[in-house]
């Protein structure tokens, strides 16, 4: 199982002739090599670039992410592999959905929320709020446990604590669904115990309870 940067695709080149490429992962099973973009590199790289990533951690093994990656690939391969057959479909699924982050989700959210609450209080943050017109979703409304001001709160703890945990290279701070959906998940266990740090038991239980209404709980 390997990266690379996929150079036989096109590329996208800048105002200054740099050329970038996306990062693809490859890997074999039963002797079938398959290639997929990588999830979790999303930024596309310049062969410079990419050079230095590889220079930066010779010697020293490859980078968090990237062997992060690599050990979601491993899992789902496995869980994909029925009566000794390779699953494409879900395993492409399942990788997709896997390598999202609760940080991407919050980010869809924020764009397709309604006025959630008519609220004296809030009104203005709601107004002032710029929704995609052909996304709002109705169902995200107060009544099922959503309101704007606190998924703001949510979105405003997840990127405080995305920023800490990959400030010290720690793959938690990636917010990976991957990571989020395992059994005894010890990111869900980490940054619930990051709230509790960093709110109190009212404002806590708000979010809380937003996460529930977003099946994230």
């Amino acid at each position: 199982m390997k990266h690379y940067l996929n150079t036989e695709l096109r590329g996208k080149t800048d105002s200054d002739g740099n050329t970038y490429f996306p990062v693809y992962i490859k890997f074999s099973v039963n002797s079938q090599t398959y290639k997929y973009k990588s999830q979790l590199v999303r930024r596309l790289l310049s062969l410079e670039e990419y050079g230095r990533l590889e220079e930066i951690y010779q010697g020293d093994g490859i980078s968090t992410l990237l062997q992060k990656e690599r050990d979601i690939v491993k899992d789902l391969v496995k869980q994909c592999i029925i009566d000794g057959k390779f699953i494409q479909k879900e395993f492409k699924e399942a990788y997709i959905y896997m390598c999202r982050s609760i940080l991407d989700l919050l980010e869809e959210i924020e764009v397709s929320l309604p006025i959630t609450k008519w609220d004296k209080a809030t009104l203005s943050s709601e107004l002032f709020a710029q929704p995609l017109t052909e996304h709002i979703d109705q169902n995200l409304n107060h009544s099922k446990g959503v309101d704007r001001a606190t998924h703001n709160l949510l979105r405003a703890n997840a990127l405080k604590y995305h920023t800490l945990r990959s400030n010290v290279d720690d793959t938690n701070g990636l917010m990976l669904l991957y990571d989020w959906t395992k059994k005894d998940s010890v990111l869900k266990k980490d940054f619930l115990g990051f709230l509790n740090s960093e709110s109190n038991k009212s404002i806590r239980n708000d979010m809380l309870n937003y996460l529930h209404a977003l099946n994230l709980n």
